[in-house]
């Protein structure tokens, strides 16, 4: 396997990872449905721009931003952001 190949597979195990770690019902209902497909999908850097949201974004403010309750933070405002924005209202 090459690293390019190694890398991709290290963002998705990642993601898989912390998509099974959050602490809200809520984040954890739109979460299950990245699954696997949807990630084989993805392009590098949407899958880069996804384990981060996934590391570093709060639950709660994830959550608001989800929901439209509040501006998304400007660091998480990307192409990873609008998929799970896609997803939630699909959801809903």
């Amino acid at each position: 396997m090459n690293t390019q190949a190694q890398n991709r597979e290290t963002l998705i195990r990642e993601i898989k990872y912390r998509k099974g770690q959050r602490g809200l019902k809520e984040l954890n209902l739109t979460f299950a449905k990245v699954d696997d497909a949807l990630l084989q999908a993805q392009d590098d850097v949407t899958l880069t721009l996804l384990c981060d949201l996934f590391l570093r974004a709060p639950d709660y403010p994830l959550l608001e931003w989800l929901l439209g309750d509040k501006p998304v933070d400007p660091q998480f405002d990307n192409a990873a952001f609008a998929l799970l924005q896609k997803i939630q209202r699909q959801a809903a």
